[in-house]
């Protein structure tokens, strides 16, 4: 059941006197590859001697690590927010890698379109307005036989897929209040004047684990591509949830799949 009560809905969020930022920088160079070890197999010899592309690179930690610390004999970063591509070109000069590790904004040259081994998109496939377009880029960015690694997460359906933690504690809140209620609320925390969830700052897309696996077929199916690795976690290690249709929904926070690029 939906509900419309703003009164109710603020006793589950935190003084908006007292809030910080929970969409910072929030890396650092000594954990930027934490999240991709965990997820991706064997991810450091995946990524050693080749070239990387990391697609939606922030302010630059992972491209660098991806050189510095995995061995990569190349990375460009590219990210459509023209600070953000600043400070990680200044990381990068701080680091003594600029002639290693690029970054591009808002697009890539075009003679780097179809160079790259491995294409990467961590944490940001939920925010694009378009995913299947999106997913469609990063593997015009792949060479023949190259791979597109994903790894995004909360989903939509999971409990905090309204990306509002720093708001509320209240699990899956998105879903039991109205949305015109939670964006009235959400005012008192952020500036950005969103009216609706594909308004935030980022956006979202209401990315759930069926919308995921739908484009999934789709770009294969026109792309010629294959699903080398395809894996769920779900919170509390539950693994059993995953196989049970609505379950899964709610309680899959994480996906991660590997594609390969038609060699033809």
């Amino acid at each position: 059941m939906i509900i419309g009560s703003e009164w109710l809905f603020r006793k589950f969020c935190r003084d908006p006197r007292d809030d910080t930022s929970y969409y910072d920088e929030g890396a650092t160079m000594e954990t930027a590859l934490d999240l991709l070890r965990r997820e991706v197999p064997d991810f450091d010899a995946l990524v050693a001697g080749r070239t990387c592309l990391d697609f939606g690179c922030g302010y630059g930690y992972q491209a660098i690590a991806l050189v510095t610390q995995a061995g990569a004999a190349r990375a460009v970063g590219v990210d459509i927010i023209e600070g953000y591509v600043a400070r990680a070109r200044e990381r990068a000069a701080e680091h003594g890698v600029s002639t290693q590790v690029e970054f591009f904004c808002p697009r890539l040259p075009a003679e780097l379109m179809g160079s790259f081994d491995i294409v990467i998109s961590q944490n940001s496939f939920e925010h694009y307005a378009e995913p299947e377009a999106i997913l469609e880029q990063m593997l015009a960015c792949a060479k023949p036989g190259g791979i597109v690694v994903v790894t995004f997460g909360p989903l939509w359906y999971a409990p905090y897929g309204g990306h509002g933690r720093f708001m509320t504690w209240l699990p899956w809140y998105h879903l039991i209040f109205k949305e015109e209620t939670i964006m009235r609320v959400r005012a008192d925390y952020r500036s950005d004047g969103a009216t609706r969830f594909e308004e935030v700052e980022g956006g979202l897309n209401r990315m759930s684990v069926r919308k995921f696996e739908s484009i999934l077929r789709e770009v294969c199916r026109r792309h010629s591509c294959q699903v080398d690795y395809l894996r769920y976690r779900t919170i509390k290690g539950l693994p059993i949830v995953a196989g049970l249709p609505l379950l899964r929904e709610l309680f899959i926070s994480r996906a991660t799949c590997i594609i390969r690029k038609d060699v033809s």
